[in-house]
């Protein structure tokens, strides 16, 4: 039987290779991972050392690079995009390098709030390591700059000699970390955040952040596909009981509830319920109660007047199944929609309260038409 993770240890080197991009502006990895393990109760380690090293590194992520280079492009073109109605103002705010800083450091600080801290280690220990050059200290280089890492990796092992039962995945690419803590019965090695997530993936038994983010990735192709598949379902228009016809002209989908249901996980896909809203073009033919005559002692219309509605963004909603397959190493890609199923067991409901329309007189013929010829039949019954 596999042991299971009980703490996650991450390296800066494994933020840095995703831009330490803690609000996802780029990439939902470093957030979704945080999260899943919020979610699936294993901690995350840290250490005072890494946590500088962290906020040094978002400083420097390349993230804030392109933000300054597109403001210096934003500033030489101000007057063509003010030619084209454009606001460079409003770009190079949101482009702005110190605004992003903040963005991603507040993202991180939110996170780090519930990493558990590693101890620090008596410094004669490391220095120990030092003079006789072992991992992390190399025979060779500047022994100087593993330093910060030697803190970081005693303290990790001072954890696991506390803490006997653990099982600790350490996500790191420095080969003096894997040097210092391979063959460790407590410590398991990967090199990247994708890497940890494979490794976990079958110990995971919450994975809504997970299918949070599959689902976005492939969102404007689930829209698509369930206004395809509404375009062969039955409508109804509501507050309309007679309704003789509907042509439906347009559909699209304007809203997925948020509230998103994963009915079914496997290793390889997921089954997602969840509400559409959909914004409905069309026309109805229906028999008009108002401008019909009724006929209370016989209990029938003596006349019958038919009108047609145009309608245009009316509203309705679908209950939907969606499955999505992605790899069962449990990587994001590729991923690719499965099937999308209607689950509504009644006709779809066209709400006309919202959205707009108009109506038409659709009779062949008005009821002073009907009258006269009641008139002439009656007449020619009395002349025979």
């Amino acid at each position: 039987m596999e042991k299971q993770i009980t703490a996650v240890l991450i390296d800066t080197s494994a933020y840095h290779n995703r831009q330490c991009d803690f609000s996802g502006i780029t990439s939902a990895m470093i957030p979704m991972f945080l999260r899943l393990m919020e979610h699936n109760h294993i901690p995350v380690l840290s250490h005072p050392i890494l946590d500088n090293e962290i906020r040094k590194h978002i400083k420097e992520s390349q993230i804030l690079d392109r933000a300054k280079d597109l403001c210096k492009s934003i500033k030489k073109s101000k007057a063509i995009l003010a030619s084209v109605n454009i606001s460079a103002e409003d770009i190079m705010y949101k482009a702005d390098a110190e605004r992003i800083e903040g963005t991603l450091t507040e993202a991180y600080k939110e996170f780090a709030e519930n990493f558990i801290m590693l101890p620090y280690v008596d410094a004669q220990e490391v220095f120990a390591d030092y003079f006789s050059t072992k991992p992390p200290f190399s025979a060779t280089g500047d022994k100087k700059s593993e330093f910060p890492d030697a803190f970081v990796l005693k303290g990790l092992l001072k954890y696991c000699n506390e803490n006997v039962d653990e099982q600790v995945l350490v996500v790191s690419s420095d080969p003096d970390w894997e040097k210092t803590l391979l063959n460790h019965a407590q410590i398991h090695l990967v090199k990247t955040l994708k890497d940890a997530l494979v490794f976990l993936w079958k110990q995971l038994n919450d994975k809504a952040e997970f299918v949070w983010q599959i689902w976005s990735a492939k969102a404007s192709e689930i829209s698509e596909e369930i206004a395809h598949k509404v375009e062969s379902e039955a409508f109804s228009i509501d507050d309309i009981y007679d309704l003789e016809d509907i042509e439906i002209s347009n559909i699209e989908v304007s809203d997925i509830a948020g509230d998103m249901t994963p009915l079914e996980i496997t290793e390889d896909s997921v089954l997602i319920h969840v509400t559409a809203t959909l914004s409905v073009d069309g026309t109805a033919d229906y028999l008009d109660e108002g401008r019909s005559a009724w006929d209370k002692e016989d209990s029938v219309y003596y006349f019958m007047a038919y009108s047609r509605m145009h309608f245009k963004d009316a509203f309705a909603e679908v209950e939907c199944e969606v499955r999505l397959n992605f790899p069962a190493d449990g990587s994001m890609k590729p991923i690719v929609i499965d099937n999308v199923r209607v689950t509504n067991k009644w006709d779809i409901e066209i709400s006309t309260r919202f959205g707009s329309f108009s109506i038409e007189d659709i009779t062949d013929y008005g009821e002073d038409d009907w009258r006269a010829e009641m008139a002439e039949a009656l007449e020619a019954y009395h002349n025979h």
